[in-house]
Parts: C-alpha cells; structure tokens; sequence
C-alpha cells in the first residue's frame, strides 16, 4: 500500500515540478506561431531587418545595372563602328558598320547573364516588399504578390530592365524621313532602352530618405498620409531642393543626351545639324541646350525621335527651371529673427539718411536766404526760384525718411504673416493632440484585447492550482489513513 502511494506520490509532485517548464514551452510554442506569418528569410520578424536585407539587395542590383548600362554602351559603339585594315597601299573593311564580331557577341553574352540577376533581384526586392506590408499590417498576413498588388508593378520593372540584345543578332531597318535617309539597327534600339536601367540606381534613394523610415511611416499613419514615394519627393523638394533638383537635372542631362545621340547618328540629311554626332558630349549639349531654353541653333534634332525626345526635354526643363526659381525664393526668405534684424538695420539706416537729409535742408534753407538778400543783379529771380525748387525737393526727402525711420521693425503685412503662422502652428498642435487621442484609443483597445488574453492564461494557472491543491489534500489524507491503520496494525499485533 506504501509503495503505491509513494509511486502515485512521485509521479503527481512531478507533473508539479514540470508545469512551469511546460508554461515556458507554450510561450516558446506561441513565439514560433507568430514568426510562421513571416516568410522565410526573415529571422527577426523585424521592419528594420528587412530593410537592411533590401538595402544590400537593391545596392547590389543597383552595381549589376551600372555595370550592365557600361557594357552595353561599349558594345553598341564597337557595333556601330567601322574598322578597316591597310597593306600595300590597298585598305579594305575588317568590319563593317552595324555588324557584330566575337567581341560584341562575347559582351553580349555578359550582358544576358547580368540580366538574369537583376530579374533575380527585382523578384526578390518585391518579395521584401511584401514583407514589409505584412508587418506593417498594410495587407493579411497571408497575402501574396498579386492580392497585395504588387504583381503587376513587378511584370512591368521585369519586361522593361530584361531587354537585351542576344548574340549575333545584326538586324537593322532603313527608311527615309525628313528629306534624309536613315538606317537604325536594332541593338541601337535596345541600347536606347537598357539606358533606363538607371532607375535601379536611383531606387537606392528610397533606403536612405528619412521620408521612408519606419518611423516616418507610423507618424503619416496617424495623419492619415501615405508616405511613399511621391510623399519623400515633395518633402525633399522641400527640405533639401537643391540636392534634388541637382541629381534630376544631371540624370536626364546623361541618359536623354546619350538618347539623342543615339537616335541622329545614323539619320543622312543635307538640312541636318552641324553638330557631330559622333561624340557622346555633344549630345549632352544639345540636352542642356534645350533644357535651359536657350537655343542657340548650333544643335537642334533632325529625326522624329530626335524631336520627340527634345519635346519632353523641353517640358522637363521648364519644370526644373521653375523649381529652382521658387528653391531660390524661399532660400532667400528670413527666418522671424533674421526679419527682425534686418527690420532693425533698415531702421537705423534710415535714421542717418534722416540726419543727412536734415543737413541738406539746412544748407538749402540758408542758400535760399543768401540768396534773397542779395537784391542786386539779373540773375535775382532765376537764383530765389533754383533755390527755393531744392530746398522744397529736400524737404520732401526728409519727410518722407522721417515717416520711414518712425515705423516700427516690422511693417504690417510682415506681422500679418507672423500672426498667420503661429495661428497654423497653434491649429496643428492641436490637430496633433486629438489624433493622439485617438491613437491613445487604438493602443487602449490593444491593451484591453491583451488583457482579457492574460486573464484567460491566469484563469488556467488557477484551474491547475486548484487541481493541485486537491491533489495534495488527497495525498495528505491518504497518507493519514495509511498512517492509522499502521498504528492499528502495530496495536493488534
């Protein structure tokens, strides 16, 4: 009977002892529950984690796509380009124009294989973003590319960055336009469009705006504002403007210039202009040219596509030249204090002034009685009415500083404004308080759900308590009775 009760007695203080160690196991259970939303990949489960993996990523596609851009560069100049060779005094072509050798062809091949690696690494970015999305709560946990729309945004970036031009592929076509002839091959076309590859370049801009943050993100949030892309361009625009504005005009000036130089080399006109295609630089010229609107007749282009790109320059420049206009407004707008001071300054300037015309007053008034006392002469009349003319011109002068130098620093529509602002200040402050509210409202609800989960996992802790506590008085009075029919036993005996 002992040993029974002691073997049910080990195995029921065992459950005891191990029921915290299964608590700790069903919170690891439930960790894991929570990271299988995720895809693999992302070990963390952590917005900043992915986007330190997209980060290495999108820096890697973005040197493949440099890399890609410079080689097909080479390849289309060696392509397009004629070579001959000379002996004897007899020279005859080793290669002619728009024909394909094994160097081309081998700079071709490279070109095809760091096209499958950006396609590679464009999927994988759209991954990451989904990703994103997911922690961020933006779609459900269980979304995919095409549910979270982002499948079509992604066939579109894989057709456009996987043109290339395959190997020994020297097909060209010919025609006549704008009183000239033309003869375009199509490694020209594709070298055309691989230039927009750039785009994987300037994408990097994205991880290192402060508009895009993670942080940036929860505040728009609040706001109801939806900080992308467009979002951080607006904002930059605003915050750094010439940085921006610098790296717009520069990308267009190199990929449109190379462009249109592509597109009126091979174009054969009387009435074509002078400039010489063959260099890469005037190209970019004509591009800045016609970005600034100045036009100076040296380079214009002589084919449709020439004109069509130079339309679009055109329209492109206007906008960057208004831009820097109102970037070089507001930079030279004062801040309240500098406002102030030079309010102040303006001030006291125009107290001397005040004193100076002050001084010429006096001279013209005592002219003006020099000039009355002396009766005698033919010139009487004529020096009283010069005299009196200035002296009445001066008068007028200090008059009117006078008013000036009384004002106060700041003149009223400048104090308008001021009021304006801090009126807008005000509002947002207070703007910003109710929406906290309601974000305190959002993170309350959050809580309560959160509590109401403990109280059902205290509820079980109590249950097994309970359970416990019966066990044990179970025990102890097993072990009574045991104990009293041994005493009886030993009294009979």
């Amino acid at each position: 009977m002992s040993s029974s009760v002691h073997d049910e007695t080990t195995f029921d203080l065992s459950k005891v002892e191990e029921y915290p160690k299964k608590t700790v196991s069903h919170k690891i259970s439930l960790k894991v529950d929570m990271s299988k939303i995720l895809p693999k990949g992302t070990i963390n489960n952590s917005i900043e984690y992915i986007r330190k993996k997209q980060l290495k990523l999108d820096l890697i596609n973005a040197a493949v796509a440099f890399t890609s851009i410079m080689i097909v560069y080479y390849e289309s100049e060696e392509f397009y380009s004629e070579s001959s060779k000379c002996n004897s005094g007899e020279c005859w072509f080793t290669k002619n124009r728009n024909e394909s050798n094994q160097y081309v062809n081998i700079m071709r091949t490279m070109n095809i294989v760091l096209t499958t690696v950006i396609l590679c690494l464009i999927y994988q970015h759209y991954l990451y973003e989904l990703d994103k999305k997911k922690i961020r709560k933006q779609v459900p946990p269980k979304s995919s590319l095409k549910s979270a729309n982002l499948l079509r945004p992604m066939l579109v970036e894989m057709v456009i960055m996987g043109i290339f031009c395959p190997p020994y592929f020297d097909t060209t076509f010919s025609g006549t336009m704008l009183n000239g002839s033309y003869v375009y091959s199509y490694d020209m076309i594709i070298a055309v469009i691989t230039i927009l590859r750039v785009y994987l370049i300037l994408r990097v801009y994205t991880h290192f705006s402060i508009w895009l943050s993670n942080e940036s993100f929860k505040e728009g949030k609040k706001l109801g504002v939806n900080t992308d892309i467009f979002f951080s361009l607006k904002a930059d625009l605003k915050y750094q403007p010439h940085l921006i504005l610098s790296a717009a005009i520069g990308t267009l000036v190199i990929c449109i210039g190379y462009a249109v130089r592509d597109l009126e080399r091979p174009f054969i006109s009387e009435a074509k202009s002078k400039l010489n295609f063959d260099y890469l630089t005037n190209g970019w010229w004509m591009t800045v040219v016609t970005m600034t609107t100045v036009g100076y007749g040296d380079g214009y282009p002589s084919t449709h596509f020439g004109r069509a790109l130079m339309l679009f320059t055109a329209i492109a420049g206007l906008v960057m030249v208004s831009l820097y206009v109102v970037t070089l407004t507001v930079a030279t707008m004062f801040s309240k204090e500098e406002t102030k001071a030079y309010y102040m300054i303006k001030k006291v300037k125009a107290n001397s002034d005040v004193r100076h015309k002050a001084s010429n007053v006096i001279k013209a008034t005592f002219k003006l009685k020099e000039a009355l006392t002396r009766k005698k002469g033919t010139n009487y009349l004529r020096r009283v009415f010069v005299y009196g003319a200035l002296l009445r011109r001066h008068i007028h002068y200090f008059k009117r500083d006078t008013s000036v130098a009384n004002t106060r620093y700041l003149p009223p529509p400048e104090m308008l404004v001021q009021l304006e602002q801090k009126l807008i200040t005000d509002i947002d402050d207070i703007r910003k308080e109710i929406i906290d509210i309601d974000y305190i409202g959002e993170r309350l609800q959050e809580l309560i759900g959160n509590q109401q989960i403990m109280t059902e996992q205290l509820d079980k802790i109590l249950n097994t308590q309970n359970s416990v506590e019966k066990l044990m008085t179970q025990l102890n009075i097993e072990k009574l009775i045991s104990e009293d029919k041994e005493e009886i036993v030993n009294q009979l005996t």
